[in-house]
């Protein structure tokens, strides 16, 4: 029973020393931020992108774990429509072929008659 309080007050020490280094993270992006409102506010929103990125595996351990399927589904559907499109691209390529055949036919007959 001992080892479990033990346990629960390292977690709380744990947590607790999380929080001071969010929030020194918090501060040094938020002068970040004003540095580049100063510079160019343009740049506000990819550094806050990034420092989303950067920050999203401390606090959403699992997101990969649940982002995988998704992506996994998003590349098949991108070589699918890939394959679909140079289908697409090749049968107009035929088509067109066939059509510029017909005119160079029709031309060598009018040529001829």
């Amino acid at each position: 029973m001992v080892e479990k309080t033990v346990e629960t007050n390292d977690n709380a020490s744990a947590a607790g020393a999380s929080r001071p280094d969010a929030v020194a993270t918090a501060a040094a992006v938020g002068v970040v931020v004003l540095g580049a409102v100063v510079v160019e506010a343009a740049l506000v929103p990819a550094i806050l992108i990034g420092a989303a990125a950067a920050l999203a595996p401390k606090f959403l351990p699992n997101l990969g774990d649940r982002l995988k399927p998704l992506a996994n589904s998003t590349v098949r559907g991108a070589v699918k429509l890939g394959r679909k499109a140079r289908s697409a691209v090749a049968e107009a390529g035929e088509r067109i072929g066939d059509i510029s055949a017909e005119v160079h036919a029709e031309e060598a007959a009018a040529a001829a008659g």
